[in-house]
C-alpha cells in the first residue's frame, strides 16, 4: 500500500526537487506532501458522495 502511494506520488510530481538549499528541498517536500493529500482528500471525497445516495 505504502509502494502504491509512493509511486503514485512520484508520478505526480517527478522523482525530484528542483531546489537546492536544504530549508527549501525540506519546504517543497511538505508543499507536495499537503498538495498529495489534499488532491486524496477530495477524490475520497468526490467518490463518498457519488456512491452514497442524497436525501431529498
Amino acid at each position: 500500500m505504502v509502494e502504491g502511494a509512493f509511486s503514485i506520488f512520484k508520478r505526480i510530481f517527478g522523482e525530484h526537487v528542483m531546489s537546492l538549499r536544504w530549508a527549501n528541498i525540506i519546504q517543497e517536500i511538505r508543499l507536495k506532501v499537503a498538495l498529495y493529500n489534499r488532491w486524496r482528500n477530495e477524490s475520497i471525497a468526490r467518490e463518498l458522495e457519488r456512491s452514497v445516495p442524497h436525501m431529498t
